[in-house]
């Protein structure tokens, strides 16, 4: 089992499966393609999923990232929705 640390030395919980797939952020920005910047702000915020670092180099879960990606598509639609 892999453990995991934030930059800001909070452990952080390691994925419960074990096929979880961690994604570095060359991947990441393939799939959410904003700034390292955008992402640091977003974390910080508590607005997008936080990362893990391992061996100092920072990953993030993919299933986390789909959810948030899903959660952001969801409140899009239902904004379009209502007005």
């Amino acid at each position: 089992m892999l453990s995991a640390m934030t930059h800001d030395h909070i452990c952080q919980p390691t994925p419960n499966d074990p096929n979880e797939r961690l994604l570095p952020r060359r991947e990441l920005r393939k799939i959410v393609p904003v700034s390292d910047m955008t992402i640091w702000r977003w974390e910080g915020a508590g607005q997008f999923p936080r990362h893990l670092a391992i061996n100092g180099r920072n990953y993030w879960l993919e299933s986390e990232i789909r959810a948030w990606l899903e959660q952001r598509r969801d409140a899009q639609c239902g904004e379009g929705a209502d007005g």
